[in-house]
């Protein structure tokens, strides 16, 4: 009763600092304390940290610098509850020690790596881990970037060049693969972040296929091995994720139907045999992003549901007709081509 007690104090609390409403959140969390709740310690913290009070937020979690060797060291001796309170104190502390400047780099991939050891089924440490990782990604692509265009205005020779633009390009490959990899897990692991990790996640895959599809990293082996485990990806969450989390990225979906790598599009025509076909017509054609030859692939690619859901089958006549009708006045397209696409039993 104690312990149930105290986890409706932490959860009081927890909403009061939400609200910035920090004096009752500190009383919640001294009666959840004298209840014997361990988690009321990280709200204290937030709360600092929520203040601007970062190094007393950090001092509070890690008064000596915690050895994340150590830690690891002792996960198969640990139980849950340890690992989830040591996973906690870890992650919030390093958080907080990127944001301020005190650590970066190495340096912090270790410690988020540590925690996904703690948690691997938590959406958390990946989500922090896929967010760091992307943010050093940007950062070394724009300097790589930059490097490259100060050598231009320098007219360097064609060598330095040259140097240049492939340091540009293994920018782009160094992280790529693990962002994709820990906003996946994320993912698999819970809705909690979704609307950031999905939108993310398949901007990368979308955009870098495509330049790797116009040979952009012409001279970098190693992409086609990249490309490949991106896919591999993509397919996995493809084959787990719910239907619902693929319905948050809609347009995004439907803007890259026509997207220029065969196998991207292949791995989106997964997505349009699913319910929400209606959608994807209708908004695709709307829009006029669909180009005359994606068009019947995208209606032809929707029959089998079609067909199989009741739910659509009973408005399949009217919103599959007026798509039918609409795609001659957005381009021009083959009415053969078209009419064989669209003629299926009613």
């Amino acid at each position: 009763m104690r312990k149930e007690e105290g986890d409706v104090w932490l959860r009081t609390a927890q909403a009061a600092r939400r609200d910035h409403h920090y004096h009752t959140a500190t009383n919640a969390l001294l009666h959840a304390s004298r209840l014997g709740c361990n988690a009321a310690e990280f709200e204290t913290a937030e709360i600092l940290h929520d203040q601007g009070h970062v190094d007393r937020a950090l001092l509070m979690l890690e008064a000596i610098e915690m050895d994340v060797h150590a830690v690891r060291m002792r996960i198969p001796r640990m139980d849950e509850a340890e690992k989830r309170l040591a996973a906690t104190r870890i992650l919030l502390a390093t958080n907080w020690m990127q944001e301020s400047g005190q650590k970066q780099g190495d340096e912090v991939i270790a410690r988020y790596e540590v925690v996904t050891q703690l948690q691997p089924q938590g959406a958390r440490g990946w989500f922090h881990l896929g967010k760091y990782l992307d943010f050093l990604h940007k950062t070394q692509v724009q300097q790589a970037t930059l490097r490259q265009a100060q050598l231009a205005n320098k007219s360097a020779s064609p060598e330095q060049q040259q140097q240049a633009a492939v340091l540009v390009l293994r920018a782009e490959l160094k992280y790529i693969g693990d962002i994709v990899h820990c906003y996946s897990q994320s993912l698999l692991h819970g809705a909690r972040y979704l609307f950031q990790s999905l939108p993310r996640l398949l901007t990368l895959w979308f955009d870098f296929c495509a330049k790797a599809r116009k040979r952009q990293f012409a001279g970098v082996p190693e992409v086609g091995t990249v490309v490949e485990n991106l896919n591999v990806e993509i397919v996995h969450l493809t084959e787990r994720l719910p239907e619902y989390y693929w319905m948050t990225a809609l347009p995004q979906l439907v803007s890259r139907i026509a997207h220029t790598d065969p196998d991207v599009v292949k791995r989106l025509s997964v997505r349009a045999r699913s319910g929400a076909v209606c959608v994807w017509v209708c908004v695709g054609v709307s829009v006029h992003v669909l180009s005359p030859g994606q068009c019947p692939f995208v209606l032809g690619a929707t029959r089998p549901s079609l067909t199989s859901s009741g739910a659509v089958v009973s408005i399949r006549s009217e919103h599959f007709g007026a798509c039918v009708e609409s795609i001659p006045q957005a381009s021009h397209v083959d009415r053969c081509r078209l009419d064989e696409v669209a003629t299926f039993s009613t």
